[in-house]
């Protein structure tokens, strides 16, 4: 739902409640003003405190929405960017291998993340020189990701990488 749904709407059926007790209040306090009567001033101010707390929850809502969502994200928002940083480290080290399957699991998470193929297509080919395996990423890469100039990149990487024979 919508925070016009599950809050919004809510706050305004509580104000409309809550804009009887407050004007009778006022009333009971301009009277306990007039006449000095301490059950007037008391039943006033009850009535003045009363709205607060009819209008209280979904305005704490909204702000513990917003608290907690910079600690707690929910369902709503987006994932979390890719973490390619394990997968670069174990480039870095020479775990080829390694590092493509880490590139593998952040696909399995973001699908369409045209980083991720282009990291692994290029293992494939400066590292590994392992052309098959640079057609397979390219292909996968073209049945996942939407964006023409990305998937034309990828393409024009493999053209341009030389001929290995194994």
């Amino acid at each position: 739902m919508t925070v016009r749904n599950e809050i919004l709407i809510p706050l305004l059926v509580r104000a409309t409640v809550a804009a009887a007790p407050l004007l009778l209040g006022r009333h009971l306090l301009s009277l306990a003003a007039r006449s000095g009567s301490i059950g007037e001033l008391l039943g006033g101010i009850s009535l003045a405190v009363l709205p607060a707390l009819i209008v209280a929850p979904p305005i704490a809502r909204i702000f513990g929405n917003y608290a907690g969502g910079i600690y707690f994200p929910g369902s709503d928002d987006h994932p979390p960017p890719p973490a390619y940083g394990r997968a670069r480290a174990l480039r870095m080290q020479g775990l080829h291998l390694e590092a493509l399957e880490e590139y593998r699991k952040q696909l399995a998470l973001h699908p369409h993340e045209f980083d991720a193929y282009l990291e692994m297509l290029t293992i494939a080919l400066d590292e590994l020189a392992d052309r098959a395996l640079a057609s397979r990423i390219v292909a996968e890469a073209v049945s996942a990701i939407d964006n023409r100039a990305q998937i034309a990149t990828l393409r024009r990487r493999l053209a341009e990488a030389p001929e290995t024979h194994s």
